[in-house]
């Protein structure tokens, strides 16, 4: 449903659709899902992708080792529903050998480690932590719908699960105001995470994106100062 996002590492995985679109979906840099309203996909459409994911992999005699459950956080899922689809994974594509998901504070925070665990066993093997900034005032900015304190605790939870957690952070995001202290409170913070994986992204100003918006006003205002100096 939509346009379909993964992460780089991803590339060669069978990518299974189990929510349509992000539960939060207010990030002011990102434009991935706005075109989507959040909602689970049903249990029935799920075992049928898996289905004709099976049939296909048969008929090309190719065999993924890998699967990607989209779209945006799909780990907010309740766990049971969780289990199911990873125990579908497991049942109808015995080559799979590890799961992975997009997940946040927000995600992770609402599971146990007990739950954490569960879902380690059945297959789901790497988390990917768009964490963006270790900056609070940064993280208010772009309305990542997270804070500084909760990183810690999700590093924690993953390590006791043993899931591998996947840190991302974007560079630039916290534009040239910010930039001095997004860019210490962002390294301080992965220094007490330690995460085993940390990506270093540019910040893009999509069009029609919050952030776009904000750069426009902020042009204009100096477009705006310049001329009046000048006359």
């Amino acid at each position: 449903v939509g346009r379909i996002y993964r992460p780089p590492s991803e590339a060669q995985s069978l990518l299974i659709q189990v929510t349509v679109g992000c539960s939060h979906n207010r990030c002011t840099y990102c434009d991935m899902y706005r075109d989507k309203r959040f909602k689970p996909k049903g249990l029935d459409t799920i075992a049928g992708d898996i289905a004709e994911t099976k049939a296909l992999t048969k008929q090309q005699g190719h065999y993924p080792r890998r699967a990607f459950l989209c779209d945006g956080d799909a780990l907010i899922l309740p766990t049971k529903r969780l289990l199911e689809v990873l125990g579908m994974i497991r049942e109808e594509l015995p080559f799979v050998e590890r799961v992975g998901v997009y997940g946040d504070t927000r995600s992770v925070g609402r599971k146990s480690v007990e739950e954490l665990i569960a879902l380690k066993e059945a297959g789901l093997g790497i988390v990917y932590h768009g964490m963006e900034s270790g900056d609070d005032e940064v993280l208010a900015r772009i309305d990542k719908g997270g804070t500084r304190a909760e990183m810690p605790e999700t590093a924690h939870k993953l390590r006791e699960a043993k899931i591998i957690h996947s840190v991302m952070v974007l560079l630039g995001v916290g534009g040239e105001d910010l930039s001095e202290q997004h860019a210490k409170n962002t390294a301080s913070i992965l220094t007490q995470m330690d995460p085993p994986y940390v990506g270093a992204l540019t910040t893009t100003v999509v069009p029609g994106t919050p952030l776009a918006e904000a750069q426009d006003r902020k042009s204009t205002r100096l477009n705006s100062s310049h001329h009046a100096h000048l006359v």
